[in-house]
């Protein structure tokens, strides 16, 4: 292995749901390590703080900090014990200080069909792999719903889409109007799609998600309110993005 030194993990929130753990902790047990490529760099030991499928999060000292800006790509190599490396191109999504000695950086998953062919059971477990493919809408094309139910109507942000369900975005404020609902109508509309989406949907978890709270639905295929009509427009979108998100991995290669 090329990992000398095991830097001592440090405690990185937690946000909970459905399926397990929207974003892991590095585990103590059984922990993974892992290195920063960069071009032109050698490449560098990091200390992994969370991680899902979707992305993950690193610190390094400032003494070594490779000046990374926003949609910069980059390598993250991931390992544990004596078991194969998962390779994986990301984008700089976001950059900040962690403490007074260093930098944190925000990495997303650029081509998740290559992730995802390198995931056996162990590393599923590590990378908070779902049964369908979610994707993040993108910044200049945000998507907004509207929610309702008995007694109420919102109109939250998207926060991503699965041919499953959608995670929606609420105020702490919102999210009290609705903790005791577990049904709601939602409607959208896909950038791409000219028509309306609409039908019932069902509570799966609510997260924290910085000061908001990530309310995850999961739509009702069976009912008479059922999203199974509109399975190719969402399925589309999905694959739309997905590619759009494997398109940054040309730059790192």
């Amino acid at each position: 292995m090329f990992f000398k030194k095991k830097p001592k993990p440090v405690e990185a929130p937690i946000i909970s749901e459905g399926r397990g753990q929207y974003r892991k902790r590095n585990p103590r047990v059984q922990p993974l390590e892992a290195q920063l490529k960069v071009t032109g760099w050698a490449s560098l030991q990091v200390e992994l703080l969370d991680l899902s499928v979707r992305g993950a999060g690193v610190r390094l000292p400032f003494a070594q900090d490779r000046n990374l800006k926003i949609d910069d790509i980059v390598e993250l190599v991931i390992g544990s014990m004596m078991r194969n490396e998962i390779a994986a191109a990301a984008r700089v999504a976001n950059v900040g200080r962690d403490g007074e000695t260093h930098v944190r950086y925000g990495l997303e998953f650029v081509n998740l069909g290559n992730l995802y062919s390198q995931l056996d059971n162990f590393y599923s477990r590590h990378f908070n792999r779902r049964r369908h493919l979610r994707v993040l809408p993108a910044l200049d094309r945000k998507i907004h719903a509207m929610v309702r139910w008995n007694g109420g109507e919102l109109r939250v942000p998207v926060f991503d889409v699965s041919e499953s369900g959608v995670g929606l975005v609420l105020t702490k404020d919102s999210a009290a109007r609705t903790a005791e609902v577990t049904e709601f109508d939602i409607e959208l509309r896909l950038p791409g799609h000219e028509a309306a989406l609409r039908g019932n949907a069902h509570t799966q978890h609510r997260s924290p998600l910085h000061q908001n709270i990530l309310l995850g639905v999961k739509f009702d295929m069976q009912g008479s309110g059922g999203w199974s009509a509109h399975l190719s427009a969402i399925r589309a979108f999905v694959e739309q993005r997905a590619t759009e998100m494997a398109l940054w991995e040309k730059k790192w290669a």
